[in-house]
């Protein structure tokens, strides 16, 4: 007597291969396959799983009624960091010209980095870097405590025009950050050296700019890369401080460097 014949009509319907019955696991060069094995006591089919090697060519096929369980890593977010001055007490105001040209370039990255990626543009209590307070640092630094409080697990991109770009760098002192992009950055006194190896940096310069100092930033990004970060300098020909020399130029290479970046944590 076969192991067929123990079973009554039900069970031997049962043991038979169901249609469409292939299973995918998340290594698509493995395809799982339901083997029935008939256990002796009770006759009561026991269903296996035997992984059987997927075919060399395509993809591994997608049974009827199944669907993969994907579970997609979350984008990161942004914060965008406006530029001020040395030393201010004067409060921040939205029509400040500083806060015009971020809120201008937040805009722009929403619209290129799409709704995956929040963006938050930072406001500062006064316009100033104000040493040794460091109000602009402080005020950066609560509000990033704040995003990342309930860690969903998004990295954290920052992009910083001028006086911001300083604040990018000592916030990537305390703060794990993936990518920093520096816009005509003030950084006055080896500022590269806050931020840590795993961040990726680029830094844009007018070469017309008056106000802060495009080589002084070029040989503070060749300090960064002999300390082995992937760091570039970028000029910007003919360009002043102040973004105005074909801004979005300024905004789309942002928004590349974000979303290259956050693509290279899928490879």
């Amino acid at each position: 007597m076969t192991p067929d014949d123990r079973l009554d009509p039900f069970d031997r319907f049962a043991v038979q291969r169901p249609r469409g019955a292939d299973f995918h696991c998340r290594d698509l060069s493995v395809r799982i396959r339901p083997c029935p094995v008939v256990v002796a006591s009770g006759g009561v089919p026991d269903w296996s799983f035997t992984p059987v090697p997927a075919k060399p060519h395509g993809p591994a096929r997608r049974s009827r009624g199944m669907y993969p369980v994907r579970h997609p890593m979350p984008r990161g977010r942004v914060l965008v960091l406006t530029g001020g001055k040395v030393s201010s007490r004067q409060s921040s105001r939205p029509w400040h010209l500083s806060r015009v040209r971020t809120a201008a370039l937040a805009m722009s990255l929403r619209r290129r980095l799409g709704p995956e990626r929040p963006i938050h543009h930072v406001h500062y209590r006064f316009r100033g870097w104000n040493s040794p307070e460091l109000d602009a640092l402080n005020d950066a630094d609560r509000v990033l405590r704040e995003l990342t409080a309930h860690d969903d697990g998004r990295p954290t991109y920052l992009v910083g025009h001028s006086m911001g770009a300083r604040v990018a760098a000592h916030l990537a002192a305390i703060h794990d950050i993936a990518g920093i992009v520096a816009l005509a950055p003030w950084w006055p006194d080896h500022d590269t050296d806050f931020i840590s190896a795993g961040c990726r940096v680029l830094v844009m310069h007018g070469t017309a700019d008056r106000w802060t100092d495009p080589e002084s930033a070029r040989r503070q990004v060749v300090r960064a890369q002999h300390r082995g970060l992937d760091a570039t300098w970028t000029a910007v020909p003919d360009a002043g401080h102040f973004m105005l020399h074909r801004p979005f130029d300024w905004h789309r290479r942002t928004a590349e460097f974000i979303a290259d970046t956050d693509d290279r944590r899928y490879v």
